[in-house]
């Protein structure tokens, strides 16, 4: 189960040490500060440490760092520059981690900062240009708006590595339906010159993107993790008012898909007369390292399984009869989607049935991450010890299993070790990476009385079963 991230959290904040730099208002380099209760004085004592830890970090340091952080007998205090002079602050009680069972790291922590201050900037731009384009007060007022929101909802995964390895989950489709897809978007595209970037997902998997590698990992969490459970109970509401509906008339009417709108608020779908691109939330893309941020329209497009993200151009959005556009597209592509979407569920159903229907229930799991395209593949599976051990489950790996996994995984990113390492962990647990090229393979298994050969052995099936042949099995 996930750790609620303010059950450990003592403070979360934003500032920038370049405002306030006189007597008495130091408080003017706060942009947010969380929670609210804290005194005014304790909030200036923690940015004062914060600033401290970092001038004292670059002084000894060969180039300024991005990630600094403090350990104390009772706090752990990490610290993300995000842009410019702009950082991101937390505290986290070790007392209450340790109650939780989750460990206190630096890698993910980091990690787990950065997410929050890139899904703020999909939503906002950056803060530097917030400042210049709408003034001090009203960046702070949105500060306020998101972080007060997106804290309260942010989870932590006790198994550290799922929030280490930011990946992107991809759907695997047939050639048929590939070229189907293709088609589909291309001739929207062609249709309609304003859609400048797609994201399509079915279920929480990633069908096709159009997107810039810089933005695609976010937007993909965002569609997946926060937009779709939003848009599922949206559309129970509206199936369960169509069946009230049809029953009084006496009638049943196929239900179709559905446009979004106002999807940063979980506002559903709306009437014709009351459709307007005007109601489109913003996204702000990150196209260029050498440019600012470009600023869209989002559109969403759900039937059912499939998940279409449409990111329209601004300036042409605004010059449009857009009343025609909804109408047009559900005539024209609601019956490819259906399509495609029917041919993806009788795939997906011929592999369960080739699996057995239910996912193991195995504590042993795995992780690999390809570099190239960001994309991740996740699961677990049944060990050799475990074979025959009807009913039996480990369970999921215990944290010190997580933990040294992690510290292999940035043994490895720091270049100390260039080849496969494996270690014994605790009790039967052995942790593993494998790395061939750009894909990047992590491993907790557990096997009860095993030998480094059996362990290797059972890398070596588990490769050749999920790589594709992407690693060499010696």
């Amino acid at each position: 189960m996930n750790v609620k991230t303010t059950d450990i959290l003592c403070a979360f904040f934003v500032y920038n040490p370049e405002y306030g730099r006189r007597e008495g208002e130091e408080e003017q380099k706060l942009f947010y500060y969380f929670p609210k209760t804290i005194s005014s004085g304790e909030r200036v004592q923690n940015v004062g440490f914060s600033e401290a830890v970092v001038k004292f970090t670059n002084t000894f340091a060969s180039k300024r760092d991005v990630v600094y952080d403090s350990l104390s007998t009772k706090f752990y205090h990490i610290y993300v520059r995000v842009e410019g002079e702009f950082y991101l602050g937390a505290t986290f009680s070790r007392r209450r981690a340790d109650s939780a069972g989750y460990p206190l790291r630096r890698d993910v922590l980091s990690v787990a900062l950065q997410k929050a201050y890139s899904m703020f900037r999909l939503f906002f731009g950056s803060i530097s240009g917030m400042v210049v384009s709408v003034g001090l007060e009203p960046t702070k007022q949105r500060l306020e708006f998101f972080f007060s929101r997106y804290i309260c909802s942010m989870r932590l995964s006790p198994t550290l590595i799922d929030d280490l390895i930011e990946g992107v989950r991809y759907c695997s489709a047939s050639s048929k339906v590939t070229i189907e897809l293709l088609s589909l978007v291309s001739e929207v595209e062609d249709s309609y010159p304003f859609v400048r970037y797609s994201m399509i997902l079915f279920n929480d998997e990633l069908l096709h993107c159009s997107l810039p590698g810089q933005s695609r990992t976010t937007f993909f969490h965002y569609v997946a993790m926060k937009l779709l459970p939003m848009s599922m109970r949206t559309e129970l509401r509206l199936e369960l008012q169509q069946q009230h509906v049809d029953d009084h008339e006496g009638k049943q009417v196929v239900r179709r898909g559905h446009f979004f709108f106002n999807t940063g608020t979980g506002g559903g779908d709306m009437g014709a007369e009351q459709r307007s691109f005007a109601k489109l939330p913003s996204v702000y893309l990150r196209i260029d390292d050498s440019i600012d941020d470009q600023q869209f329209r989002l559109l969403v497009y759900r039937n059912v399984g499939i998940t279409w993200a449409m990111l329209l151009e601004c300036r042409e959005v605004e010059l449009l009869s857009q009343c025609q556009f909804f109408a047009e597209f559900e005539e024209r592509f609601n019956p490819i989607i259906e399509s495609v979407m029917s041919a993806l569920s009788d795939d997906e159903e011929k592999v369960m049935h080739s699996s057995g229907g239910a996912g193991s229930a195995a504590g042993s799991c795995f992780y690999l991450f390809h570099d190239a395209n960001m994309s991740e593949v996740r699961g677990s599976f049944v060990s050799r010890s475990q074979i025959g051990q009807a009913g039996s489950s480990t369970g999921a790996p215990p944290a010190e299993v997580c933990s040294a996994l992690c510290d292999l995984k940035e043994q490895q990113d720091n270049q100390n070790y260039f080849g496969d390492v494996i270690a014994k962990a605790d009790g039967d647990w052995w942790v593993a990476v494998k790395r061939s090229g750009s894909c990047r393979l992590y491993v907790a298994l557990h096997l009860k009385n095993g030998s480094l050969i059996d362990v290797n052995e059972e890398l070596c099936k588990l490769c050749s079963t999920i790589s594709n042949g992407h690693f060499l099995l010696d």
